[in-house]
Order: C-alpha cells, then sequence, then structure tokens
C-alpha cells in the first residue's frame, strides 16, 4: 500500500508540475503578445498624432 500511495503521489506531483510549467508558458505568451499589442496600438497613435500636426502645420 506505501508503494502504491508514493508512486500516486510522485504521478500527482509530476503531473502538477507539468500542468504548472505549461500554464506558465501560456501567460508568458500571452503577455508578450499583449504587450506587442500595445506596443502597435502606440506606435499607431503616435503616428497618427505626428500626421494630424503634420495637416495642421500645412492649412
Amino acid at each position: 500500500m506505501e508503494v502504491f500511495y508514493n508512486s500516486t503521489r510522485h504521478l500527482i506531483k509530476q503531473k502538477l508540475c507539468m500542468m504548472e510549467n505549461s500554464l506558465k508558458r501560456i501567460l508568458k505568451s500571452s503577455i508578450e503578445s499583449h504587450s506587442h499589442f500595445i506596443e502597435f496600438n502606440v506606435s499607431l497613435n503616435i503616428r497618427k498624432l505626428y500626421n494630424e500636426k503634420n495637416m495642421r502645420h500645412l492649412n
């Protein structure tokens, strides 16, 4: 019984570790893609403001 308990415990611990690593990877990629999206939006907004300023200057 003890052997079964220890091996089951080991398997559960191993599975939890794998799940944790998987979640970390998912979270990391999600954060990276979100930050790229924010960078993209900021650069678009800066470009838009820059163009608006130039257009006003021409008028």
